[in-house]
């Protein structure tokens, strides 16, 4: 099974749109950075009229903390387009090759062809995540060393203390994690019925801008129905940074996305156990 994860894996990183979301979060990252170091002070205050005599901050506004949190907030909509494209070339991309029956004729069995497949995937979005998480929050450290992190919300402004925002950020990425998996089985779930790699992105990327923007309609039964919607609980990484934290509504959060991604999975592999490889 080590085996063949390893060779999915190759397979996965051997292509060039692999490489894009490391590239691409590598140049948003260096010019978050190259904006912040040229203007961050000016940024900030703009940011912060009005309630810098109530705050009461330990050195500088502008540090590290918070470059990787504005980073996070930028990520939100792209980071999973960009993961979409793997994940939905892998089914789909197998299929146009004709490479899809030859697999399935295979003795290892169709199911466990698909778990290497996800067990690779998620290795790759972990990639992602790590990478991202050494660009913008290790970088940023470097570059603009540490502080009180001031998160601004519509309900007001949550100071956190420079000891208390690591670990929020591990979990923050943890959280990430999760929420690109969503969407990245999503998307893998759309290719196990096309052999056109293109369907399944924008398949997945129109369910996750569908129930946004019935998200953002302000109606109670729509709201009701909304709250079961994995798009919803994706940005819940942003509660890690309220105070005081509330871990019951971020575990709800986090195993909804969970089932979401144990369904996606078995239905991808019941369609798989399914296909006629004649067809």
């Amino acid at each position: 099974m080590l085996q063949l994860v390893r060779l999915e894996q190759w397979r996965i990183y051997r292509k060039p749109r692999s490489w894009i979301a490391l590239v691409a979060i590598g140049v948003l990252v260096g010019v978050v950075h190259l904006v912040i170091y040229l203007q961050g002070d000016s940024l900030t205050s703009i940011a912060l009229q009005g309630i810098e005599h109530v705050l009461q901050i330990e050195g500088r506004y502008v540090h590290g903390y918070l470059v990787a949190f504005i980073v996070q907030g930028l990520l939100l909509v792209h980071l999973p387009f960009l993961v979409t494209l793997v994940a939905g070339d892998l089914l789909a991309g197998e299929a146009a090759a004709g490479t899809l029956r030859i697999l399935f004729l295979q003795p290892i069995g169709r199911r466990k062809f698909l778990l290497a497949k996800v067990l690779a995937l998620a290795f790759y979005v972990a990639s992602i995540v790590v990478f991202l998480a050494m660009v913008a929050l290790g970088g940023g450290i470097v570059l603009f060393g540490v502080g009180d992190l001031v998160v601004l919300k519509s309900s007001g402004v949550v100071v956190l203390s420079a000891g208390d925002v690591l670990w929020r950020f591990g979990c923050a990425y943890c959280f990430n994690w999760l929420g690109l998996m969503t969407v990245a089985l999503l998307a893998l779930l759309l290719g196990s019925f096309t052999e056109n790699a293109l369907g399944p992105v924008i398949g997945a990327m129109a369910v996750v801008i569908v129930m946004t923007a019935i998200t953002l309609l302000d109606v109670p039964l729509i709201a009701r129905l909304s709250d079961w919607f994995f798009t919803t609980h994706a940005a819940a990484w942003r509660m890690l940074f309220d105070e005081p934290l509330p871990v019951g509504e971020i575990l709800r959060s986090a195993v909804i996305l969970l089932v979401h991604c144990i369904v996606f999975f078995i239905v991808t592999a019941l369609v798989i156990e399914r296909r006629d490889i004649l067809t």
